[in-house]
Order: C-alpha cells, then structure tokens, then sequence
C-alpha cells in the first residue's frame, strides 16, 4: 500500500503515523496505572509534588506521527461519488455479518477488502489502520465512524487526527482514574479504547528513570517512535517514589535535545526570536501555534479540554499562574473553534538551550496548593524564579483558577505491587482491596477527596485490569 499510496499519505499527514503503527511497543501496565494514579479529570494533567505535566499536542504529532492541523474527523462527506464508498462500505459489513460472524473483526475486513482489486482497497485499508490503531472503538472490529475520516484522507484531505486521538488519551486516562477509586457499586472490566502505549513512550521520554538503558537508533527518514520498537521497559519497584521525586531528571523538552538523525522541528530555534503569525507561516511552526493554545478537543466519541498553559515549562516558557478557561463544549460544533484563525500575532520562540523556570505568583501558589503534603514540601518546584511569564501561550484565559486540592498523605501500596490477573473486574479489585482498608489516592480536587478509606482502592491493585494490546 505505502508503495502506491505514499504520495496522498504525504498529503494528508498521515505517512510518519502510519508507519509509526507497525512498530510494537511493550507494554509496562504498572508504569500506566501509577500515572493514572497522579491523574487530575478537571485539569486532564498529571499532578506530582512539583508540579504539573500532561501529553499535549506536540507530544501525540512527535511520537505518534499524527497530524494536528486539518479538518474535524467529525467532518461530513459532501460528494455524491465520496458517499457512494461509504455505502459500499456498510454494504460489506452487512455481506460479513450475513455469513454468520457476530461482527465485523479486523481480519475479516482485511480478508474481504485486501488484495481483492477492489477500488475502494485504499479506503479499505485506511479504515482497518484508523479502527485498530488511531480512532479505536474496538481494537478488534471495523467501526463505522472512521469510514469519513477513511474517505477523506484516501483523497489527500488533512484531517486533524492529533486533537482526536489526544482527546480519546484523556478521555481513557480519566476513565482509568475514576476505576482505580471507583465505589463498590462498579463491576465491569475495564477496556481502555484509545492509542494508550503513548501514554508510556511519553513517560519513556520524560523520566529518566524509567527510560529504558538502549532505546533504538534512529535511522535516516524514521520516525521517532523507532527508538521504543521492541525495546524492554525498566522494572521500577517502587514507582511512587520516582514520580514524586522527579523535580530535577524531569526532561521538560525532550524533544529539543539532539539526537541523531532526528530532525530538531524548527521551533526549537537555537537562538530565540520572534515569528508572525498568519497565512505565510509554514505547517510546522502553525502546528506549534495550536499545540500552544487552550481548545477544545473534539473527538469522535468525547469532547477534552485542552489546558497547554497549564504546562508551559513544556514548550519553553516560564511558568505563571494558570488561569481558567471557559469551556465551548456544548456540541461538536461550538466546540471545534481549534481550526479558529488567528492572525497578526507576533509568537515567541525560546532558544532550545533555554531552561524555563517558575514566576514568583506560581511559586508562591504552588507552595499553597501542597502545604498539606510534607513530602510535597520538601520536593518543591524548583527555586529559581524566570524572568519570563507564560502569556506566549495562546488563550482565552483571564482568571486565576483554584490550586488543585491535595487530600492528607496516607498509607499507600506502590504502584509496582504484582498481582495475577491479567483481567480483574472492579468488583474483584474490590475484594483484593479488603486486604489493604487503608489505601488512599491523591486527588485533583475538594470535591474528589477521600470520604472513607473502604470506599476506595489504590492504583496498584488495578495493575492488569485493562487491554492495551
């Protein structure tokens, strides 16, 4: 396919993504549920001791090759000759579902689509690629969704894939948080949907303690995600501690170090310098310009909001008090103003070399925000305050917004702790918690705090409780 489609994958963004999905990434589940554990669902970042972090845009467009420039993958097919694929296409599902299958997996959609000199193969092929790997609903069967978004990109189109699949990333992580504190009345196994092996190449990217010893080399034309194919991930005993401890080996911006043959994107200048924004910017530098600006994500199946200025040490800049931002959520279209023009802005680009700090106002609020926690107190954000605020960061913010809440330290299990099951219900989680009545998870909010400890479990118990195959 990539011999004869490799022109429109170009086209439409999806070539570096494409071939990022054949590589196999190995899973570590406990390095995912001690992260989910740090989860915060109304921030949709991750809360440590010493500050804030999240998967942003730039991070699903670097390792996962995705695009965030384009149109909605909400986006209707308006040709007659574009619609008539479509029905081809339902037709076939109900050609699969007639021979006796009780749906229409992945390897019969290949069997009947796949070599067969059909026309519409290219779609065909797009299709099975966004189900299994991109917009995932069932990792094993053809989802009827993803047929526009296939059509439209067989056609060169740009579809912004980056907003959707981040969106599906923070949907299945707070999902995953609200299970690990999930209340007695839940039983269900759960089955996370979305590309989630980015949440651990993100970690492997960040930690230095949990990146594994010899990540791959990067070969000339490959994309990043080549250096974690097949790669074994470090066993960490206790992971708490890493995650908490990780004020100075967190790398803010791995992606502006050099590494061989990795092309260093262009807005990671080596001198600092400012750029115009508007209809003569390069796809690069605008891709920057939406990784940077608070949105909302619009998914096909959620609706995210998307709070980069919360993280601003991430793309370079200091940190300043972070504001909040009036959420557009109501429906798919009032949500999606990501595609929303913006012109004659003059944006900042912070030299590679540069090490972003914290303004006083932050550090003075963080301080505030971890004042129950003694250990947060003693790994504080750094000490040194910049000179720089975080206003670059495009958004509607205008108010500060409250400090998330932290609960009283309790005794807690280690994310690292083995169990046996590959797939435990909640309601089995339930009964193995009996065994620890006195676990506890910190908590993003007041309003999410602890209201007993038999009411909860931690994050170390639901190690295996989820699919990332």
């Amino acid at each position: 396919m990539a011999s004869v489609h490799h022109k429109k994958w170009k086209e439409a963004g999806i070539q570096e993504a494409i071939i990022s999905s054949t590589y196999e990434i190995r899973k570590v589940a406990n390095l995912v549920i001690g992260f989910a554990e740090k989860w915060c669902s109304e921030t949709n970042t991750f809360i440590f001791p010493w500050g804030e972090a999240t998967i942003t845009l730039e991070d699903v467009m670097v390792l996962g090759g995705f695009s965030a420039l384009g149109d909605s993958v909400l986006s209707p097919l308006q040709s007659k000759q574009m619609k008539e694929v479509e029905e081809k296409f339902i037709e076939g599902q109900k050609e699969i579902y007639n021979s006796g299958t009780r749906e229409v997996t992945t390897n019969l959609w290949v069997k009947k689509f796949m070599n067969s000199g059909n026309e519409f193969e290219h779609e065909a092929f797009l299709a099975f690629w966004l189900s299994r790997f991109v917009l995932v609903g069932s990792r094993n069967s053809i989802q009827n969704s993803v047929f526009s978004v296939a059509i439209h990109l067989a056609r060169g189109t740009r579809i912004a894939l980056a907003p959707a699949v981040l969106a599906s990333i923070y949907k299945d992580l707070s999902l995953l948080k609200k299970a690990i504190v999930g209340s007695k009345e839940l039983d269900f196994t759960l089955k996370l949907k979305s590309p989630f092996h980015l949440v651990q190449v993100w970690a492997w990217e960040r930690f230095s303690e949990l990146k594994p010893e010899n990540p791959n080399p990067i070969n000339s034309y490959e994309p990043r995600m080549a250096r974690w194919d097949k790669v074994k991930g470090v066993r960490v005993e206790n992971l708490r501690r890493v995650l908490d401890s990780a004020r100075e080996n967190f790398l803010w911006r791995p992606y502006a170090l050099v590494t061989d043959n990795w092309h260093i994107p262009k807005y990671y200048p080596q001198e600092e310098k400012w750029v115009l924004i508007g209809p003569d910017l390069d796809d690069e530098l605008l891709s920057l310009v939406r990784c940077l600006r608070a949105s909302e994500l619009v998914g096909l199946y959620t609706i995210e909001h998307y709070l980069p200025h919360r993280v601003a040490m991430q793309f370079g800049y200091d940190q300043d008090l972070p504001c909040s931002v009036t959420r557009a959520n109501h429906n798919s279209d009032t949500a999606w103003d990501y595609n929303k023009e913006i012109k004659n802005v003059k944006l900042y680009l912070p030299s590679r070399l540069v090490e972003a700090n914290v303004t006083t106002k932050y550090l003075k609020w963080w301080k505030q925000s971890v004042s129950g926690l003694e250990d947060a107190r003693e790994a504080a954000v750094p000490q040194k305050t910049g000179t720089k605020n975080s206003k670059c960061l495009l958004s509607r913010a205008n108010h500060p917004s409250e400090p998330p809440g932290f609960p009283p330290k309790r005794k807690r299990m280690e994310a690292g702790d083995p169990i046996d099951e590959d797939e435990l219900t909640v309601s089995q989680l339930l009964k193995f918690r009996k065994k620890h009545e006195n676990l506890g998870i910190i908590q993003c909010s007041d309003g999410e705090k602890l209201s007993s400890q038999a009411q909860h479990f931690a994050s170390p118990i639901a190690q295996k409780s989820y699919d990332l195959t």
